[in-house]
Formats: C-alpha cells, structure tokens, sequence
C-alpha cells in the first residue's frame, strides 16, 4: 500500500501525501505502541494486529473489523462506549426526547464505572453484570422499539440509531471482561501526543523517518506512562 500511495503521489506531481499515525495502547502491560503509514487503508492495523490474540477495543472504523475477520477468530472486537454516546449527544437537538433517554442510560453506566475504579477486573466484571447488563438490555431495546420507528435514517438521531444498532454486541463486550475498558478514550488521548508533534514537524520527511518518529513516540509514550525520569531513561 505505501508503493501504491507514493507511485499515485507521484504521477500528478504531488510535493507531499497524507501520512497517519496510529495508537496502540495495551491494558495488561503498560506499554503504548504507535504504527506509520502513508495511507488510511485497513492494512494499517490489519498488518500491525496479525498475530494478535485478544479483545481488540476501538471505534467502529472498518480497517479493524478487517483485522478481527482475517484473525480466524482470535480477535474479538470491542466498540468505544463514548463514540456510541457521542452520537447520541450530537443528535440531540433533532430529537430530544429520545436522546435524553439514552443519554440518561450512558450516564448510569458510567456512573458504575466510577464505582469500578480501582477495582480488580473480577469485582469489576461482577459489578458489571449486575447492574450494566440490565442497562444495556433497556438500550438494545429501546433503539429496536417501535418508539423510534418513525426516525428517518438520514436524520440525525436516525444516524446514531445506525451507528448503535449493527454495534450493540461489540458495545457489550466489557460486560463480560473486567479488564476491557467501556471506552478507548486512554488511547485517544494519545493521539493529542501527535497532535502536538505535528505542529512542529509539519512534513515527516520519509517513510524511514515515520518509522522512526513512530518508535521515539512510543519510546517515550512508554516511559511517561511508567512515571519514568524521561531524560535518564532514554539516556541509558
């Protein structure tokens, strides 16, 4: 794929092309990862995830579900919670009755993960299943209820019914792991760490370099998330 993106940037006589990074952060070891390349096409994560045995939590951007497909069933996907919510926040002035009740029901399910907040991930999972599932149960059948029947998908409330209903599953997948996140916004967050790199690099140079900046930032990325003395630790 980087071939193809540099042979297309090239014919017309582009100067530059749209390079990505992508970040990785592991819930059993306290290491964050981040991936170069030059093109948004699934192989991104569908390579850097082969070999990959686990939950794998994110949004609902096709290029992971290629990689949970192509897993022979080693990878199961999680969907970010927060995404879903999210929709739902944004439509809410189209309809605002039915958004205000699934966002009355996100609040209660984060409001039990408060609660699970230095738990170990088998009180949290048993917290889950006593009092999440029951809410997730009031979600799916709300969003398949005759209720919002008359929503048009092309709405915006209808959109965020789009996004919730095919994801319900995947969105439930942290009721049956403690150790799994409800949402994957710890990652997220890392991506304002490239954010901030690119105000000051604006071009990456090359594909080497990319590679290279990929693994500073997780070098880096790494020991802040260990409260490591930065300086000492890249030093030695």
């Amino acid at each position: 794929r980087a071939r193809e993106a540099i042979a297309s940037a090239r014919e017309p006589r582009r100067a530059s092309l749209t390079a990505r990074m992508w970040a990785y952060r592991s819930v059993t070891e306290p290491i964050n990862v981040f991936d170069f390349t030059v093109s948004r096409h699934r192989d991104g994560p569908e390579i850097f995830l082969s070999g990959f045995e686990g939950v794998l939590l994110a949004d609902c951007y096709a290029g992971y579900e290629a990689g949970k497909v192509g897993s022979a069933g080693k990878i199961r996907r999680a969907a970010c919670v927060a995404h879903a919510r999210r929709k739902v926040f944004e439509a809410r002035s189209n309809h605002p009755a039915h958004a205000a009740m699934l966002l009355g029901l996100f609040q209660r399910l984060y409001d039990i993960e408060d609660r699970a907040k230095g738990f170990e991930a088998a009180a949290r999972r048993s917290l889950r299943q006593s009092e999440s599932l029951p809410i997730w149960d009031e979600i799916g059948a709300y969003v398949a209820s005759d209720t919002v029947a008359n929503v048009m998908p092309k709405e915006p409330f209808g959109q965020a019914l789009t996004y919730l209903r095919p994801n319900i599953e995947a969105l439930r997948v942290h009721l049956d792991d403690g150790a799994v996140p409800i949402d994957n916004n710890a990652t997220e967050q890392l991506m304002k760490q490239v954010a901030l790199g690119r105000k000051n690099w604006m071009f990456i140079g090359s594909i080497n370099a990319g590679n290279r900046a990929a693994d500073l930032m997780a070098l880096i990325s790494s020991a802040v998330r260990n409260d490591f003395d930065i300086f000492v630790y890249v030093k030695d």
